[in-house]
């Protein structure tokens, strides 16, 4: 009679050990994607920033080609060329602030908006006066280069954004492992 019952915990197991070994690499498993997930979620995060900064970028350089070519000739199309685009600025940095969580990033974006808004505005001027027909008044006012510095400012910000965006994407995925 024992002899029957070693026989039959010895088949037990042998069924049950497989399955328990199944179990526990499925929590391991387990475990490991949702870590992978989390990454990936993070990842996403910082490409979906990135790509609105780019968007931020890209917006800034048309509306000030447009207020360029105003300057050079003025036409309906340019006018709404350049609302166009300050509108695209506008939204863009505002959705950039809402997404930002770090606080030097925040930082960055509150000088970022401070040097757009004020080259929005001078570019609006010359707008304004290419509208008034003072298109050579405009023109000596560009020649200045009062615009161009603040642009050539703007984008060293804007890199910098980046590079703060890059460490900390790196931090995120270090913390995250």
């Amino acid at each position: 009679m024992l002899e029957g019952l070693k026989l039959k915990y010895s088949i037990l197991l042998g069924y049950i050990l497989p399955m328990l070994f199944l179990i526990v690499v499925g929590i391991f498993v387990y475990k490991n994607v949702k870590v992978a997930e989390e990454q990936s979620a993070l990842a996403q995060q910082s490409q979906d920033l990135m790509h609105e900064v780019i968007k931020l970028q890209y917006n800034i350089a048309a509306f000030q080609r447009a207020a360029r070519g105003l300057i050079i000739f003025k036409t309906d199309a340019g006018v709404k060329n350049y609302a166009l685009f300050t509108e695209g600025y506008k939204t863009t940095a505002e959705l950039l602030d809402e997404l930002l969580k770090s606080g030097k990033q925040k930082e960055l974006m509150k000088r970022i908006r401070f040097l757009g808004d004020d080259l929005m505005q001078a570019t609006g001027g010359y707008v304004k006066l290419v509208e008034a027909n003072n298109s050579e008044e405009a023109a000596a006012i560009y020649r200045t280069g009062r615009t161009l510095a603040q642009a050539a400012e703007l984008q060293r910000l804007l890199v910098e954004f980046e590079k703060t965006e890059t460490e900390n994407m790196k931090e995120r995925q270090k913390s995250a492992a």
